[in-house]
């Protein structure tokens, strides 16, 4: 990638984060709220800047690892401003894909239904006859995970600042 911008003229950043895998761990199948994600990044680079791509590369592994060394310093949460909020009515989506969202999500939430409901149909054929309750709890679940899924953060968006900054997943 560092190669096709630096041929098309494109300028990089460096953007390292640290901490996010407490936030969300594949390898573990955990995702946890509470936690607290270190973001530190260096300066925008231009390829003009550079007389060729192999100084354009020294750059940014210059940028790229003093930005490491700030996100996982010891202590560097500790030390970082919280990013700034911005407020949800910011961001302004082009009608185009604002039809777009209207169209596809409501038939996304309506394949998860079928799909929590096949697996409730199967769980029931499996074991026999569910239990009490057992589908209001279902139920009940669903609707609370939709509901936190669309929650809108407290305070906005976070927005970078270009100095490190912690973001808290909450």
């Amino acid at each position: 990638m560092l190669r096709f911008a630096h041929a098309e003229g494109l300028p990089v950043q460096a953007v390292v984060s640290a901490g996010k895998e407490g936030v969300m761990a594949e390898k573990r199948g955990t995702a946890r709220w509470g936690r607290t994600v270190l973001i530190a990044y260096g300066p925008a680079l231009l390829p003009a800047d550079h007389p060729d791509f192999k100084a354009f590369l020294a750059a940014f592994t210059t940028t790229f690892t003093e930005a490491w060394a700030r996100a996982h310093a010891p202590g560097a949460v500790a030390g970082a401003a919280p990013l700034p909020r911005r407020p949800l009515d910011a961001h302004v989506y082009p009608p185009d894909l604002a039809r777009v969202q209207a169209l596809v999500s409501p038939a996304i939430l309506a394949a998860f239904l079928v799909a929590v409901a096949a697996t409730a149909r199967w769980l029931v054929g499996a074991v026999g006859r569910a239990p009490p309750g057992l589908t209001a709890a279902l139920a009940a679940w669903c609707a609370v995970s939709a509901a936190r899924a669309a929650r809108p953060p407290a305070g906005g968006v976070p927005q970078g600042t270009g100095r490190p900054a912690r973001l808290r997943v909450e």
